[in-house]
């Protein structure tokens, strides 16, 4: 820039000094005109010499201008040619400086990447160091408590069938406590009493110090359902000893509702349970389950998942030699599906005692199980009991329904997700006995729980045959969430083979037999209509609407919790 203002001096100097010049050359010569016709006119004191000496010398002076021209145009010349290589020179810089920029900006790139790879590498690190922390902790723990029940067996086997043996026999066991849970839970009971005529008292536990059940809706519970029990783990319950404290790691983890799970076991006023989610609803008399010939051998019987893969829990277990390879056949065949089970306590009290133990560290065990779903068949791995858990080995099936399904741009998808012609909607798990016959619908899934501002009708029309493993890694998840396009369905018509829902596994067998679970089949779907399916959910529907209507009427106190008071 310097460079510039210079050359722009230097040349206007230049062509003011020419136009001078000019000036100049041009006025003699004027003069030298008017001397000249005065000289001719007048005739007086010229002579021929001095005419020549002034022609002479004004041709020097002449030439002097000229030649004083000539150098201010080779320097203007000079300068213009100064200005185009200073602009040369100025672009050439301005390219390196970009290409330095360039250079420097990848630099910069390259610095990020490593500085994110090194914390990434660094947090891996942590959280591997950590993970074999707690690895060790649970490994201790579990070896601890295998030798105080090892050694003090006897009078703890004692003192729990003492306190057994006082309590009913058989129950229904619940954990719900928010109010979308109790609502869930009141429209799963409901067929309970009202459809099955079961007289099982029921028991609901529910965690106090953030979900207290309000009273409201516990008379509501004992109007309508009746024989309902109520039980606060945060106060109600005298923990054991020799146990570590499931609450004080799992309060606000977000994990307590599956250790509510496992504690319920434990602490319930019954020798025999049937645990229920408050989303699951049985689709058998629940009275009959207790004398399934898989439930009276073993004392525990529980249903598979939808994956496929072997649970990774029972490999750790194994790596700290807290269970023998030998167990690894039967453990690693499904995953388990905890919504539903069936549970002699009186029988297994050591196999709850460990997976009390498993669920005191869930940071650890909860990240390789999935939550609850296999830690009761680690408690019984654990206690060397493996071959006793029972898992049914029907493949579950689904439950569909024409309904169209709710638009999604609501979960913050722009997609209209509006249920095309020829789609259905998945509402929920189906769960069968080792026979085939449906056992219990679980609301698990994308828009399958009742909610209270959502009044549309959860219709259900039809279930699918139990899926197998290859089939369910083709097709779940789903295109979307809770939708099968109706090309990989294939409903059964009962004017082309007739079955009854109510022995399904012979219905599969009838009219579905030609699927094998390929990748490319189409899943047989059968309609419930007229079935015992769709008298439960028609209950399940009254339920809700009655349920509606109270928590309308009542300002939404029928379903409620109290905020504890912490002042």
């Amino acid at each position: 820039m310097v460079l510039l203002l210079v050359f722009i001096t230097r040349r206007d100097i230049v062509s003011h000094q020419m136009h001078s010049l000019y000036m100049t050359m041009s006025s003699r010569a004027y003069d030298d005109d008017d001397d000249d016709k005065n000289s001719v006119t007048s005739g007086e004191h010229s002579d021929a010499q001095d005419d020549d000496l002034m022609v002479h010398l004004k041709r020097e002076e002449y030439d002097e201008l000229l030649n004083r021209e000539n150098v201010l145009k080779a320097s203007l010349s000079a300068l213009e040619n100064d200005k185009n290589n200073t602009e040369n020179e100025h672009r050439t810089l301005e390219g390196k400086i970009e290409q330095l920029q360039k250079e420097k900006d990848e630099i910069q790139r390259s610095l990020e990447e490593r500085e994110k790879e090194t914390t990434s590498k660094f947090e891996e690190g942590l959280a591997e160091g950590k993970k074999g922390y707690m690895k060790s902790v649970l490994e201790a723990d579990v070896s601890l408590l295998r030798s105080i029940l090892k050694k003090y067996k006897k009078s703890m086997d004692d003192e729990w069938e003492a306190m057994v043996s006082k309590q009913e026999k058989r129950g229904i066991l619940v954990v719900a406590g928010e109010p979308k849970y109790m609502l869930n839970a009141f429209i799963s009971l409901w067929p309970v009493r009202h459809y099955w005529n079961s007289s099982l008292p029921i028991s609901v536990f529910f965690w106090g110090k953030s979900e207290n059940v309000s009273s409201r809706t516990r008379d509501f519970f004992e109007t309508h359902i009746g024989d309902v029990s109520f039980v606060d783990l945060s106060t109600n319950v005298q923990w054991p000893a020799h146990q570590r404290d499931l609450f004080l790691r799992n309060q606000e983890s977000g994990r307590l509702g599956w250790v509510l799970k496992l504690a319920a076991a434990y602490f319930a006023p019954y020798q025999e349970i049937l645990y229920l989610d408050a989303d699951s609803s049985p689709l058998a008399d629940p009275d009959t389950m207790f004398s399934m010939e898989e439930y009276k051998k073993t004392g525990a019987l529980f249903w598979p998942d939808t994956p496929c893969s072997r649970p990774g829990l029972f490999g750790q277990l194994i790596d700290m030699n807290l269970i023998e390879e030998k167990d690894a056949p039967y453990v690693f065949e499904h995953e388990t599906e905890s919504g539903q089970w069936l549970l002699n306590r009186r029988i297994h009290r050591e196999p709850l005692e460990y997976t009390m133990a498993m669920g005191s560290h869930s940071d650890f065990t909860f990240s390789y199980a999935f939550g609850d779903k296999d830690l009761f068949r680690a408690g019984f791995a654990l206690a060397g009991d493996a071959k006793k858990y029972h898992l049914i080995p029907t493949k579950l099936g689904f439950a569909w329904s024409a309904a169209a399904a709710v638009n999604q741009e609501e979960e913050g998808d722009n997609n209209n997700n509006q249920e095309e012609e020829g789609e259905r909607t998945m509402r929920g798990y189906i769960q069968f006995s080792s026979h085939g016959e449906p056992l219990f619908h679980h609301r698990a899934g994308w828009k399958t729980k009742y909610e209270f501002d959502e009044h549309e009708e959860r219709d259900l029309d039809s279930i699918s045959s139990p899926l197998s493993c290859e089939w369910l890694r083709n097709y779940w998840p789903m295109e979307y969430p809770g939708v099968m396009s109706q090309d990989r369905l294939n409903p059964i018509q009962k004017n082309t083979c007739a079955y009854s829902i109510a022995s399904f596994g012979k219905a599969i067998n009838k009219c579905g037999s030609e699927f094998t679970g390929k990748p490319h089949e189409r899943v047989p779907i059968f309609n419930i209509k007229g079935s015992h399916i769709e008298r439960v959910h028609k209950a399940m529907q009254t339920a809700w609407k009655k349920a509606l209507d109270a928590q309308q009427k009542s300002n939404n106190a029928a379903f409620s919790i109290q905020i504890p008071d912490t002042s």
